[in-house]
């Protein structure tokens, strides 16, 4: 494992994608948490126990493991994604996005990302990895569970991957803690 201590650790990844199988744990109890940075992706896939702020100052944060309960703060031309656990809240800074994995199990999305705490939105951008070779059918597949919501996505999303099935619209909505896309049958039908 590594360690924390009072002052902040920093990751860039150097604009490259990697991945942090290791966990980052406080070697106090309290620590000054984490500063991501550099344009690739950076993807936690371990149990981390640090548990003061982390910051997402550039690129990609994916978390695929858990982080403990400090704020996570997304600046502006950032991302925070993935399919595991926040902790802590989360706070999208204005022009920072959310990037989302969606894998259809037939009843929704079977990997949502979950944040403890609330959420402060502001009208971020949102992107979804539609993950198999099946575009996605009319349903409803929730992106991100919460404590709560203040503010919203926006409304449009773009998509990677399989994407959505062809003559439908989608929209990502906010209800009480829950993001959640919405794919309905659409466009001109004359």
């Amino acid at each position: 494992a590594a360690y924390v201590r009072t002052s902040p650790g920093t990751i860039s990844n150097g604009g490259f994608n990697i991945t942090i199988d290791q966990p980052i744990n406080s070697e106090t109890g309290t620590d000054g948490g984490m500063i991501f940075k550099g344009s690739g992706v950076t993807t936690l896939t371990a149990a981390h126990g640090y548990n003061g702020p982390t910051a997402v100052n550039a690129g990609t944060l994916m978390v695929n493991g858990s982080i403990g309960s400090g704020t996570v703060t997304v600046a502006s031309g950032a991302a925070l994604s993935g399919t595991g656990t926040v902790g802590g809240n989360v706070n999208w800074q204005t022009g920072s996005s959310a990037s989302f994995t969606l894998t259809n199990n037939g009843s929704g999305n079977g990997t949502p990302l979950y944040v403890s705490g609330t959420v402060t939105l502001n009208n971020n951008g949102v992107k979804i990895n539609v993950l198999g070779s099946t575009p996605l059918p009319v349903g409803s597949y929730d992106l991100m569970y919460s404590g709560g919501v203040s503010g919203s996505f926006a409304v449009t999303p773009t998509f990677t991957g399989a994407g959505v099935a062809g003559g439908t619209v989608s929209t990502v909505t906010i209800s009480g803690g829950t993001a959640t896309l919405t794919v309905l049958l659409g466009g001109n039908t004359w």
